[in-house]
C-alpha cells in the first residue's frame, strides 16, 4: 500500500491541495470564482475603505511559504497555508494624499503613491467530489 500526502493531486476534490494557494489567490483577485471570499482580510478592507477616495488601487495575491494538509475522514483535505497582498494605492492624476497606516505611513504625510504588504493565513477544507473549498479561519495584517 503505498501512503499519499494531502498535498498530492486527488481528482476526487474539486482543487488539488497542492493547489489552493493559487485557487485561493485567483479568487480574492477575481479571477475566478473557485471559493467565497471570507470578507474579513485586512487588505480587501482596506482597500473598500481608501477607494471612495483612492479609486486607483489594485489589491493582488500571491502564493507565499509551504502549504500543509492533513487528510480528512470523508476523503477532503484540511489546508494550512498563506497569501501576501500587495495594496497599491494612488491618487487622481497629478493628485496627493496622506494616509495613515501606523508604523508604514504617517497622518501628516505627503504622498504620490503608496503600496502595502499584508499577510494573510487561511486554514481551508477541501471536500470531496464538486463542492466548493471553504475557508475555515483565516488571520489578515498588514506586515510590511
Amino acid at each position: 500500500m503505498q501512503s499519499r500526502r494531502a498535498t498530492d493531486n486527488d481528482p476526487n476534490l474539486r482543487v488539488p491541495p497542492g493547489q489552493i494557494q493559487q485557487a485561493t489567490a485567483a479568487s480574492l483577485d477575481g479571477a475566478a470564482d473557485t471559493m467565497k471570499n471570507p470578507g474579513n482580510l485586512a487588505d480587501l478592507q482596506d482597500q473598500a475603505s481608501f477607494r471612495p477616495r483612492l479609486p486607483d488601487d489594485s489589491d493582488r495575491h500571491y502564493a507565499s511559504g509551504p502549504v500543509f494538509g492533513l487528510k480528512t475522514a470523508g476523503g477532503g483535505a484540511l489546508m494550512f497555508y498563506g497569501l501576501t497582498a500587495r495594496l497599491s494605492l494612488a491618487p487622481p492624476p497629478g493628485g496627493t494624499f496622506e494616509l495613515g497606516i501606523p508604523g508604514y505611513y504617517s497622518p501628516g504625510q505627503t504622498l504620490a503613491s503608496a503600496t502595502a504588504m499584508y499577510v494573510d493565513q487561511f486554514v481551508t477544507y477541501i471536500p470531496r467530489g464538486p463542492a466548493s473549498p471553504r475557508v475555515i479561519a483565516d488571520a489578515s495584517g498588514v506586515g510590511g
